[in-house]
């Protein structure tokens, strides 16, 4: 009897994982979804990977980022290297407004050999967010299903290797990425911004340098509606919009070997930069 129970273990190691981890009923893993590019990165190293991203934001701002799925079959040890049919989520824990583009649960069709496609998120904090709360916001992407005559994101179709393990770096690769968002103040009431370089005819005693008078608190300017959750956004709509006083017109362009005054603005910007 002893002989037979140490047959029947050694024959269950031998057994291929990939045969033993199988995926729930109606579901197929074909491919192998995983977050290639999640917040706050775009150079195949996920930003404190494997932890979560960080970001500020004020009542009333809209914060927008472009993730990137990844049917990751170069990566994968289980034999899920086809092509794929993938979909996209965003959750948050205090059910703020959330943006798509492409929109949410849209399915979208990766080859095998490493493709991605670029998804737009966006989530707005509400006017009555309370400064120094804190949400959570959880990307992910998906294997699909079908049903009858429409193909559904299907995230309870699990995943057929999590984390994946890219070879040449050894960096994990998960199908999900988290961003925990904290609430800040909003911005001063008047920004002043001044052009960053004037020319002035030498021997002037007087000069005009142009400049505006902007509100950048959102707060101030937009009026609070109601939105549905989770509605896709315009893109023009993913930052908000600064009130500025329109600026003067300009005074007849100077003569180039005259003197300059300088002047500069520090100001925050934030670039998405792509490999």
């Amino acid at each position: 009897m002893k002989k037979l129970l140490v047959l029947l273990a050694l024959a269950a190691l031998l057994v291929p994982v990939s045969i033993l981890a199988q995926p729930p009923a109606g579901c197929f893993w074909e491919g192998d979804p995983c977050m290639r590019y999640g917040f706050y990165e775009g150079d195949g190293l996920p930003a404190n990977q494997p932890g979560n991203d960080f970001a500020d934001i004020y009542p009333g701002q809209t914060l927008t980022f472009w993730l990137a799925p990844y049917n990751a079959t170069g990566y994968n040890t289980l034999g899920c290297t086809a092509q794929d049919t993938f979909c996209f989520t965003g959750t948050d824990v205090k059910g703020w407004t959330l943006g798509f583009d492409p929109p949410e649960g849209a399915y979208q069709v990766l080859p095998a050999g490493g493709y991605i496609w670029w998804q737009m998120i966006t989530i707005l904090c509400p006017m009555d967010a309370v400064i120094g709360d804190t949400n959570t916001l959880v990307a992910k992407i998906s294997y699909t299903k079908i049903v009858g005559a429409d193909t559904l994101c299907a995230p309870e179709c699990g995943d057929c290797e999590d984390p994946d393990v890219r070879p040449a770096t050894g960096v994990l690769y998960y199908n999900a990425d988290t961003l925990i968002l904290t609430v800040v103040p909003v911005p001063p009431v008047l920004d002043i911004l001044q052009d960053s370089l004037t020319l002035v005819d030498q021997g002037q005693t007087q000069a005009y340098i142009p400049f505006s008078i902007c509100n950048p608190n959102v707060t101030a300017i937009r009026e609070s509606t109601t939105t549905p959750s989770r509605a896709p956004l315009e893109p023009e709509a993913a930052s908000p919009p600064s009130v500025c006083r329109e600026r003067p017109p300009r005074l007849p362009a100077a003569r180039a070997e005259t003197s300059t005054v300088s002047s500069t603005l520090a100001m925050r910007s934030f670039a998405i930069t792509q490999p």
